[in-house]
């Protein structure tokens, strides 16, 4: 089942199948009134730019990823984190659970765009 066809179902549903299936006529109207309502919704759709206003997502930076130097001993050294390092991506409208000015904002600068119609 996609968008078309139950936009069709729709129609014999409030119309009557008896009356939608009256004819060749009707029937091809009613598809193509179904098929045309259906491509205006998809083409509405793909053009809307979606914020994602609510996000939590783990971070991993995975060992040898970031420089680091140890600092304060006279065998200070320097080079790559040895260990994972874990964390919270967040994006949020209400809660800025890691302390981060940017998290709202973030918001603002987020997008979602319908790539593909499934059930076509």
């Amino acid at each position: 089942m996609g968008l078309k066809s139950d936009i069709y179902q729709a129609f014999e549903k409030n119309l009557g199948k008896e009356f939608v299936d009256a004819n060749d006529k009707s029937k091809k109207k009613v598809d193509e009134l179904a098929e045309d309502l259906r491509n205006a919704i998809v083409k509405f759709v793909k053009i809307q730019d979606f914020n994602i206003t609510e996000m939590e997502a783990p971070l991993h930076i995975l060992p040898g990823q970031i420089q680091v130097a140890t600092a304060g001993t006279p065998a200070a050294q320097t080079g790559a984190n040895t260990a994972p390092v874990k964390a919270i991506a967040q994006m949020s409208q209400t809660t800025n659970k890691i302390m981060d000015p940017k998290v709202a904002p973030a918001v603002k600068k987020s997008k979602v765009k319908l790539l593909k119609v499934k059930g076509e």
